[in-house]
């Protein structure tokens, strides 16, 4: 249920930043005139999804099985009598550091030269996943206290609205 919210949410957020976009003059978008770009957006898009829906399983296990330290953590994530959603926080941070990484390699590979906005957005885009992976480190190395968990999710959502922003811009008509 928890991961079903979080892809809703995504979404939700996902349009809500689309309806800005376009009420603020950003152009129409389309799929068909860069079909590699699109895929590749595509591709990208699903991969901060399922980073966001891993998240909310390891959100909801540190909040219902809080460790006391890292050590105390890491024991109970490879500990086969350990609840399923506590085993299941070792896999948020490998799936995010590899659609992480894929973001940094990828994303100024898919902006024209030319596009200066493009461009700007690219760095921003690359800024935010920076500013997350360095957020999932603190919070992993704090035992994820709520306070740092809300940081997290606050930087995730600022990834999301970029890559939105930043695929849009990409996938624009006039492109």
């Amino acid at each position: 249920m928890r991961r079903v919210t979080s892809f809703a949410a995504a979404i939700v957020a996902g349009a809500l930043t689309l309806t800005a976009w376009w009420l603020e003059g950003g152009p129409r978008t389309t799929l068909s005139r860069r079909p590699v770009v699109a895929a590749v957006l595509i591709a990208l898009g699903l991969g901060v999804l399922l980073t966001g829906a891993s998240g909310a399983v390891a959100a909801l296990g540190d909040t219902l099985y809080p460790s006391g330290s890292f050590a105390e953590g890491l024991r109970a994530d490879l500990s086969a009598t350990s609840h399923a959603l506590i085993r299941l926080r070792v896999w948020h941070p490998a799936i995010a550091v590899t659609v992480g990484a894929l973001l940094l390699l990828v994303t100024p590979r898919l902006v024209q030269t030319a596009d200066a906005p493009g461009q700007r957005l690219a760095r921003l885009l690359i800024v935010a996943v920076g500013a997350q992976l360095v957020a999932g480190l603190v919070n992993v190395a704090l035992a994820a206290p709520i306070w740092m968990q809300m940081v997290h999710l606050l930087v995730a959502d600022l990834v999301w609205v970029t890559f939105v922003v930043f695929s849009a811009r990409l996938l624009r008509v006039d492109a």
